[in-house]
Formats: structure tokens, C-alpha cells, sequence
């Protein structure tokens, strides 16, 4: 459980590191493609966002899994913590556009510092819009207003395969089902075509019509390493929490540089 209270900014990251099949010819015509573009355009994280389920980490060294509790506003900021046996906290992090901030409960330690530094502070995480993470960890693909688009295939029963160019040049190869209205899958490839990580997401709908992710699946193939979200139980709502992440007088505290 060390490990895993260890690897929370490590799976928090993760989280937003994705971006699936390479499409093939054929596009639609330009009503279907501009409707979709359309659609996407218009897809933004929700002002409140709260849920609670569980992460699991499996890396070469160590498979690890623990419950956690999020709540998130819009894209400006979200804090989880992460459970042990018997419901007993064992981490804790935030994230804001200024600060993130993480508590390790087992050995009474703090990480604090630039959440962007944070982030590319792993490897294989390159320069990931704040934007883009805040949504991929309430599961949802938010594309980057950036990315220039290439063709768009109709998979049929309103699904779509496209590809989307970033300024870095590599190339996102994403899936839409419009039985949900969201980005399923996304694979990212670098400007020379060796895919860097894939990403899944699985949803629901409530009896009301609510979409609501059921999971989120983060793959880096290079490293052998697995992120899995479950979520067990989702609401739009971010209740009345305030967004500060306490801590003891006597931990020691770690500045990520």
C-alpha cells in the first residue's frame, strides 16, 4: 500500500497521459464530418464532478489497487484520496492550476509544487494541456482546440474513427460512439509512428440519460505499465468540500522541482 500511496502523483498523471485505431479511408460527407466536429466542440467537463471507486497500478515490479474518492470542479481543479484496508486514508492530492500538492499518510510526508512541472516530471508525459487532465481524470477525451483534424471515417450505428495532428507532431487516433456522444479510445503516436500510450473509456447512462464513465483504461506499452479506474459510483455534483488538502504541523514537506 506504500507503493501505491508512493505512485499517486504517478497515477494521477497517468491518467491524463492517453490519447485508438489508426483510421483508415473513406470519409463521410462534410455534414456528417462537420457534425461531429461539432459535437466534440461542444463537449466540456462538467462544473461539479464527484465519484468514488477504485485505481489499480500494475507496473513490471508491482500490482496494486485501493479505493479513492474525487471531487472535481469544472477545469480548474480536483482532489482525491486514496484508501487503505478498513476505509483508513492513505494519501491524499490536489490539483489546481497553480499548486499540486500531495500527502503521504504512511510516512507523514508532503510533495508540493508546480502541477505542470508535476507532470512532466514522468518520462513519457510530454507538455498535457491542464485541460485535457482535468478531463480525462473526470472520463471524459477532451480534444485540443489546437489539433488539426484529418480524415473521418463512419464506422456505422453513429461511430467514427478520425485522427487529430498535434503542434508536438505526433498524432492522436481516436474513436467516437455516438450512442454516448464521447471519444471511446484514443491511441498516441510520435511524429515517427511508434505509439506512446493507448487509452480506453468505458460508459453508462442512467436512468435519467446521464453519461457517466464506468472506466477509464491508461496503457503505456513501452513501460509495461496499466492504470485502471473503476468507477463505482458517479454524481454532478462537487458538494460544498473545500478545496484545501489538511495536513500534521509535522510533516515533512517536499518541494517537486
Amino acid at each position: 500500500m506504500n507503493r501505491l500511496v508512493r505512485l499517486l502523483p504517478l497515477a494521477i498523471a497517468l491518467v491524463a497521459a492517453g490519447c485508438s485505431a489508426v483510421p483508415e479511408a473513406a470519409a463521410p460527407d462534410v455534414t456528417e464530418s462537420t457534425e461531429l466536429m461539432g459535437r466534440l466542440a461542444s463537449l466540456h467537463v462538467p462544473e461539479a464532478f464527484s465519484a468514488e471507486g477504485s485505481i489499480t497500478v500494475n507496473t513490471p515490479t508491482m500490482e496494486q489497487s485501493a479505493g479513492f474518492e474525487m471531487i472535481a470542479r469544472g477545469d480548474d481543479s480536483v482532489k482525491m484520496s486514496i484508501f487503505g484496508p478498513f476505509g483508513i486514508t492513505v494519501g491524499a492530492a490536489l490539483f489546481t492550476r497553480e499548486q499540486f500538492t500531495a500527502y503521504n499518510a504512511l510516512n507523514n510526508t508532503v510533495y508540493t509544487g508546480s502541477p505542470e512541472r508535476q507532470l512532466r516530471s514522468l518520462p513519457f508525459v510530454n507538455a498535457i494541456p491542464f485541460e485535457f487532465f482535468m478531463g480525462t481524470l473526470q472520463g471524459m477525451h477532451i480534444l485540443s482546440s489546437a489539433a488539426q483534424h484529418g480524415i473521418i471515417r463512419a464506422d456505422g450505428a453513429g461511430r467514427f474513427s478520425f485522427t487529430a495532428v498535434n503542434a508536438d507532431s505526433s498524432i492522436d487516433s481516436l474513436r467516437y460512439d455516438g450512442a454516448f456522444g464521447r471519444i471511446v479510445s484514443c491511441r498516441r503516436f510520435d511524429a515517427a509512428g511508434t505509439e506512446q500510450w493507448s487509452i480506453r473509456y468505458r460508459y453508462t447512462r442512467t436512468d435519467t440519460g446521464l453519461v457517466i464513465p464506468q472506466q477509464v483504461e491508461l496503457s503505456v506499452p513501452f513501460r509495461s505499465t496499466t492504470l485502471i479506474i473503476d468507477y463505482d459510483a458517479v454524481t454532478q455534483s462537487a458538494e460544498a468540500a473545500a478545496f484545501t488538502l489538511p495536513y500534521p504541523d509535522d510533516a515533512e514537506i517536499i518541494t517537486v522541482q
